[in-house]
């Protein structure tokens, strides 16, 4: 006996079961990880009938669509793994776009990129207040408690979104978790629930926290504010705008820096995380069915960011079949792949220089020079979805311009390299979009200065004069678009822009071998070059 499936109605669950079964009972737990099984929630017993075992969704206020299932020690998924017709409140299809060209939804109103994409950031810490006494809130209530939501930082989350919607644009928000900045309160009592418990906060860049789904109250209170996004930015009537995807936390191979959840195994970790993707996926998709979510990684696929801690960073391929086998063992989800190929050295935008990048599935880094190999290895039959392979999205990168003599070389490296990096990105049918980082240059940025525009600390908004790769991008998607290739083509040299344009893609080390979760360690990290790297 097995169960293949867990199927939610708008009022019911209803468990797929093969083999021959009359008479069930069924444990329902908090879907906590981390070593805990969870606190029992309720225990009940159900009839099979024509191999569907089925129980109501709702007990009182609590909604069991998030829980996790245990039938009689049966084997099979443990989660909701489906939404049956008529369970999601807006269930019209992904929208689609005439372009990969994305930009954040504060860009100026008039600023002539062909976008129609674009993306927010929450920070859960800077939205969630743990009373109403200590500012303005929104109150909002999930499974019958009642959870607080600072009103101003709700209001500049809709103007973004609203903005970006106004515009055309089709938005993949991202949330992240952080005491560092990004907009935290210093609420430390609502922190409590919040931050994931074994954060090292003793490691002074660990500049956000992985989500809690080890506590209960972690749980709830996670999920309440994925529910409050959810019910907020999938409103039938649009008022603040429409949210399709959602990014979970920032570079999670490297999570000692950017989702830190203390010392532990690319095996554990991702327990936790594929939980979290799943816990958003179950929580959106009774809003919006189409809705995506996202597995963020920087641009190491075998290696990472440093092998001598392989407990704080973990490699891009690991990463992913981790989660996939968490996910197949548990139940599978729609969950998607975010990715950042930034060059190799972040300092330096001539990606087609690169050293550390193969043309196969063993390469130490996937970056715009070798950006095919992701598709490429998401696309094998043990990491499809129903048959289709996960979608990919761009989110965050760039291309530096240097400070010092070498600025006007590397503000025209960065044009060419935008054209050839979009050209190569557009022919891939599984990535969605491809967004320039940063529009304005950051100066507080690691030294690095990524955006369209110079910085001018005396502009209102600093923003400065355009650099070069802001034509290029202008360009590209109209009719000026073959002459500014062929300058790019000119610029890089056309024997390698040709050559990467389509590249040969070796599938020597294709694994096959996969029947479950991998094992830890197994494509292990390569040697690293620190000096390399953004920190």
């Amino acid at each position: 006996m097995k169960i293949t499936d867990i199927r939610a109605t708008r009022s019911e669950l209803r468990f797929v079961v093969e083999g021959d079964i009359k008479s069930v009972k069924i444990v329902e737990r908090v879907p906590v990880v981390g070593g805990q099984k969870g606190r029992i929630l309720d225990e009940l017993r159900a009839e099979a009938r024509q191999g569907e075992v089925v129980i109501p969704r709702f007990s009182g206020k609590h909604d069991r669509l998030t829980s996790r299932f245990i039938l009689d020690g049966i084997p099979g998924v443990c989660y909701v793994t489906d939404f049956a017709p008529g369970a999601s409140r807006d269930e019209s299809e992904y929208p689609s776009s005439p372009s990969i060209m994305a930009f954040g939804a504060n860009t100026k109103d008039e600023i002539p990129f062909h976008t129609s994409q674009g993306g927010v950031g929450f920070c859960i810490s800077a939205m969630m207040a743990s009373s109403p006494d200590i500012c303005p809130v929104i109150e909002h209530v999930y499974n019958g408690r009642t959870y607080y939501f600072r009103r101003d930082a709700v209001e500049s989350y809709d103007q973004q979104m609203l903005n970006g919607y106004r515009k055309g644009f089709r938005m993949t928000c991202a949330i992240i978790n952080s005491d560092f900045g990004y907009g935290y309160t210093g609420d430390e009592e609502m922190m409590k629930s919040l931050r994931h418990p074994h954060q090292d906060r003793s490691f002074k860049e660990a500049y956000m926290s992985a989500f809690n789904v080890v506590t209960d109250d972690g749980v709830s209170a996670f999920c309440a504010c994925i529910d409050f996004i959810g019910q907020r930015y999938t409103r039938p009537d649009r008022k603040y705008g429409l949210a399709v995807g959602m990014i979970l936390n920032n570079e999670v191979t490297s999570q000692y820096y950017w989702a830190n959840a203390g010392e532990m195994t690319c095996h554990d970790f991702t327990r936790e995380y594929t939980t979290v993707m799943r816990l958003t996926w179950q929580v959106m998709s009774q809003y919006y069915k189409a809705f995506r979510v996202y597995v963020s990684m920087d641009h190491f696929w075998t290696g990472t960011f440093d092998s001598r801690f392989p407990l704080r960073f973990y490699s891009g391929r690991n990463t992913i079949e981790e989660i996939n086998g968490w996910a197949k063992r548990e139940g599978d989800f729609d969950w998607n792949v975010v990715h950042h190929p930034y060059p190799e050295n972040l300092r330096y935008p001539d990606f087609w220089n690169d050293r550390s990048v193969d043309f196969n599935f063993s390469t130490y880094r996937i970056t715009f020079k070798n950006i095919e190999m992701l598709p490429a290895y998401l696309s094998q039959p043990h990491l499809l979805y129903r048959g289709r392979p996960r979608r990919i999205v761009l989110n965050e990168q760039g291309f530096n311009s240097r400070g010092d003599e070498l600025k006007d070389l590397s503000e025209q490296q960065a044009a060419a390299a935008y054209v050839l990096a979009y050209m190569k990105i557009r022919k891939q049918p599984t990535i969605d979009y491809f967004t320039v980082h940063a529009y304005v240059d950051n100066p507080y940025e690691f030294g690095l200065n990524l955006g369209v525009y110079r910085f001018d600390p005396d502009s209102p908004d600093h923003t400065g004069e355009k650099k070069p790769i802001y034509y290029a991008i202008c360009d590209m998607d109209t009719d000026r678009e073959s002459a500014r290739v062929a300058w790019a083509r000119d610029f890089i040299g056309h024997t390698i822009f040709d050559y990467l344009l389509d590249p040969p893609i070796r599938y020597a080390d294709r694994d096959t071998s996969h029947d479950g979760l991998s094992k830890e360690g197994a494509r292990g990290p390569v040697k690293k070059d620190k000096e390399n790297e953004k920190a």
